[in-house]
C-alpha cells in the first residue's frame, strides 16, 4: 500500500522554495512591482552587499511574504528549506535550520541583531512583517561576518524600500477564527537624494484553535480555544536615508514592537505532582534605534557600518494554577543592548578580501518577586548581569581558474560576563573559527559548491544565571558548544526549472542539552552539556512553471539528528527528522489566484518528566488561499480580497509534549494600495 508521506516524498523530488527570482506574471498589474525588492546574501545595512561564496543563501521574496496574510515573520519559516518552528514551553517561536539550535540561528534587521542576548533568541511571533521588503536566509557554513555565535544559520531581514521616485501607500484589513484582527498601513517616499518609510499594525487574537484530535489530560478549561493563548500586539517603524554623490548612503531607522499574551500550559504534567508553567506575559516590549552608514570609493574599498540601541522589556507571572486567578511570582526583565558591526571590503588582485568587528554589549536587569498570600512572607531579589561579545573575522575570495573560484575565511570570537549578579564570576571566553569554500561553474547556469567551516557558541547569561523563576538548577561549569560542518551542493538556474540538492554535516562537540532532576522532592531542570551531537542530511529544493500561469515550488529535507553519549546514541529532543513543503500557485489574467501548499512534518522526540524520549507522530498540514485582485486607472488604485484557511484537515501537529500546534482557522482581508 502507497502511504501518503511517500506520496508527499515523491512530489517533493519532481518539484524539487522559490528557488529563482520571481518573475512578471501575465497579467501582474502595476503594485506588483512594488513589491519586489533584492536582498543581499550579506545584509548590512540597507544595500546589497558582496556575494559570499560559503553560505548557501535562500531568498524570500516580499510577494511570498505577502501571501502568508501573518502577523509575524512565525509563519515564514516553513518557507525556508530545512527550517522549523518550535514553540517551547515559554511560549516563544523559534527557528530551527537544519535542525540547529535556537541559539545557534542569529536574526538580524537591517544589519542589527534581533536576538535578545540574555538568551540569543527572539520570538518569530512577536516580529512584524508589515514592514518587510524580504527576508535572505543563509544555510549551511556561516560566513565568519556574521559574528560570534553564528553556527546554525542567519536570518536577514529587510525593510520596506521602493524602486524609482514618487510615493506609495498601502492598508491591510484582515479578520479571521477566534476573533483574531489584524490591520497594518504602509507608506514609502523617495526623491533622487532621500527616502522615507513608516508603517504601523495592529494585531489581537482571543486565542489559537484546538485541534479536534488533540489529548490535553491536564490544565485545559474546555471549548475549541487552547487554554491562555490570547494575544495583542501593536508595532511602528520609520526609516529615514540620504544618498550622497559618490553612491555612499546613510540611513536611521526606528522599530518598536508592544505587546502581551498568554502560554499554553503543558497539558500533559499532572500539576499535582509536577511543576507547570501557568505564565503571562502582561509586557513584551522591544525598541531598536538603528544606523546604517555605507561608503563605496574605488581606490579604498567599500565600508559598511551598523549601529544600534536596543532596549527590551518582558515581565512574567506566574500563576498558582490553570484559572489564572492568583499571582505567585513575577519576574521582572530589563535588558539595554548597544552594537556595532563594522564590514570593509577591497579588490586584491583578481579577488577581494572583507574583513569585519562585530562588538556587542548587553546589560540585563532582573527583579524576581515571590508574592506570598500573607505579604509579610514575601520576596524580592534585584540582579544584574553583562555580556560582552567581540568577533574580527577576515575573509578572502579568490578565481583560480575560469570558473573555480575559493573562498578562506579566519575568525576570533570571545565572551566575557564582567558581571553576574549573585552567581560566582566566570572567566572569559575566546575561541577562533575558519571556513573554507570551492566553487564550480559548470555553465549553462549550473554549479557546484563545496563548504566547511568549524565555529563556536558560547553559552549565554540565562543558561548560566537564569533560573526561570525556580525552574532550572544552575550549573557553574557549562562550556561552550564546538561545531564543524560541511556541505556539497549542486545548483541549477533556470527560466523554467530551477533547484538545489545539497548534503550537510554537522559534529557538534559539547553539546548543550538539559535533564530533569529531582532535588529534595521537586522536579527541576539542568542544562549539561553532552559529549556531543551530530546531524546528517539531504536537502532538494526548486521550482518549476509548468504553465503560463502555474508554478510549483517546494522542498524536502531528511535528517538524521542523533545525541552523542559515549559509546551510545539517541535522538536529538525535538528535531524533526523530515520537514518539507510543496506550494502550487495559479494566477489567471481576469486578476484572480490560488495557492495550495502541504507542509510534512516527519517523527520527531519528546523528553518526559523521567527523562525518557516519547515519539512526537508525524503530520502534514494543508493549506488554502484565494484572492482577486483589480487595477483601477484612475486614481492608480489597487484592490486584493482574499480569503485563506489553514489546516484544512484540523490535524494535529506535535512540535513538543502537551502543547499541540494551531487547528483549522480561517481568515478573509482586503488590502488597498496607491
Amino acid at each position: 500500500m502507497i502511504r501518503g508521506s511517500q506520496i508527499f516524498l515523491g512530489v517533493a523530488v519532481l518539484f524539487g522554495l522559490n528557488a529563482a527570482p520571481a518573475r512578471a506574471q501575465p497579467g501582474a498589474s502595476k503594485a506588483d512591482s512594488l513589491r519586489t525588492y533584492e536582498l543581499s546574501e550579506i545584509v548590512v545595512g540597507g544595500s546589497s552587499g558582496a556575494r559570499q561564496s560559503t553560505e548557501a543563501i535562500r531568498r524570500i521574496s516580499i510577494a511570498s511574504i505577502v501571501r502568508q496574510d501573518a502577523p509575524s515573520v512565525a509563519a515564514l519559516v516553513p518557507l525556508i528549506p530545512s527550517a522549523h518552528l518550535q514553540t517551547n514551553s515559554r511560549g516563544e517561536s523559534l527557528i530551527y535550520i537544519r535542525n540547529a539550535g535556537e541559539r545557534q540561528v542569529a536574526v538580524f534587521f537591517d544589519g542589527a541583531l534581533l536576538n535578545i542576548p540574555w538568551d540569543y533568541r527572539v520570538d518569530m511571533s512577536l516580529i512584524p512583517t508589515g514592514m518587510l521588503g524580504g527576508m535572505a536566509v543563509s544555510r549551511g557554513v556561516p560566513s565568519v561576518i556574521y559574528g560570534a555565535n553564528v553556527i546554525g544559520g542567519a536570518v536577514n531581514l529587510q525593510s520596506r524600500s521602493m524602486d524609482g521616485t514618487g510615493s506609495h501607500a498601502e492598508s491591510t484589513i484582515q479578520l479571521g477564527s477566534n476573533s483574531s484582527r489584524l490591520g497594518r498601513a504602509i507608506y514609502l517616499w523617495r526623491t533622487k537624494k532621500w527616502s522615507a518609510v513608516v508603517s504601523g499594525g495592529l494585531f489581537s487574537s482571543d486565542g489559537q484553535r484546538l485541534p479536534d484530535g488533540a489529548n490535553l489530560e491536564f490544565s485545559q478549561i474546555g471549548g475549541k480555544i487552547r487554554t491562555n493563548t490570547d494575544r495583542n500586539i501593536s508595532n511602528v517603524f520609520a526609516r529615514i536615508s540620504r544618498l550622497g554623490n559618490d553612491d555612499s548612503e546613510l540611513g536611521f531607522s526606528v522599530l518598536h514592537v508592544d505587546a502581551k499574551k498568554g502560554i499554553a500550559p503543558e497539558g500533559h504534567i499532572d500539576p499535582e505532582r509536577d511543576r507547570v508553567r501557568y505564565w503571562r506575559y502582561p509586557l513584551w516590549r522591544n525598541t531598536m534605534f538603528i544606523a546604517n552608514a555605507r561608503t563605496a570609493r574605488s581606490s579604498v574599498g567599500q565600508l559598511r557600518a551598523t549601529v544600534w540601541i536596543g532596549r527590551f522589556d518582558q515581565h512574567i507571572e506566574q500563576f498558582s494554577d490553570h484559572r489564572y486567578n492568583r499571582v505567585t511570582d513575577l519576574e521582572e526583565d530589563e535588558d539595554r543592548t548597544i552594537g556595532l558591526r563594522l564590514v570593509g571590503s577591497r579588490s586584491l588582485g583578481p579577488g577581494k578580501i572583507r574583513a569585519s568587528i562585530n562588538w556587542l554589549r548587553s546589560i540585563h536587569s532582573q527583579i524576581d518577586l515571590e508574592l506570598a498570600e500573607d505579604p509579610l512572607r514575601s520576596s524580592s531579589l534585584t540582579q544584574q548581569f553583562k555580556q560582552v561579545l567581540f568577533s574580527s573575522g577576515l575573509e578572502f575570495e579568490m578565481p583560480i581558474r575560469e570558473r573555480i573560484g575559493i573562498t578562506v575565511g579566519a575568525s576570533l570570537d570571545a565572551s566575557a560576563t564582567p558581571e553576574t549578579g549573585d552567581k560566582p564570576a566566570r572567566d572569559t571566553d575566546i575561541a577562533g573559527g575558519v571556513t573554507g569554500s570551492l566553487r564550480y561553474e559548470l555553465g549553462d547556469q549550473r554549479l557546484i559548491r563545496i563548504s566547511l567551516g568549524r565555529k563556536v557558541r558560547f553559552p549565554t547569561m540565562r543558561e548560566l544565571f537564569g533560573e526561570a523563576l525556580h525552574r532550572f538548577e544552575l550549573n557553574p561549569d557549562l562550556r561552550p558548544e564546538t561545531s564543524f560542518q560541511a556541505d556539497a551542493a549542486f545548483e541549477v538556474r533556470g527560466d523554467v526549472i530551477s533547484g538545489e540538492i545539497v548534503a550537510f554535516y554537522r559534529r557538534t562537540f559539547d553539546t548543550i542539552d538539559q535533564v530533569v532532576i529531582d532535588i529534595e522532592g521537586t522536579t527541576r531542570r539542568k542544562r549539561i552539556n553532552l559529549d556531543g551531537s551530530r546531524v546528517r542530511g539531504v536537502e532538494v529544493a526548486g521550482s518549476i512553471r509548468l504553465f503560463e500561469y502555474l508554478t510549483a515550488h517546494g522542498h524536502v529535507s531528511w535528517m538524521k539528528p542523533e545525541a552523542l553519549i559515549g559509546s551510545r546514541t539517541r535522538k536529538l529532543i525535538e528535531k524533526p527528522e523530515l520537514l518539507g513543503s510543496i506550494s502550487v500557485n495559479v494566477i489567471t489574467r481576469w486578476g484572480g489566484s490560488f495557492q495550495a501548499n502541504l507542509r510534512r512534518v516527519g517523527r520527531a522526540y519528546g523528553q518526559d518528566l523521567n527523562n525518557d524520549q516519547v515519539a512526537l507522530p508525524p503530520s502534514s498540514e494543508l493549506n488554502l488561499r484565494a484572492a482577486i485582485r483589480r487595477y483601477f486607472h484612475v486614481g492608480g488604485i489597487f484592490i486584493e480580497l482574499y480569503a485563506g484557511l489553514n489546516n484544512v484537515t484540523d490535524e494535529v501537529v506535535s512540535p513538543q509534549l502537551g502543547l499541540p500546534g494551531i487547528g483549522r482557522e480561517m481568515r478573509a482581508g482586503a488590502s488597498l494600495s496607491f
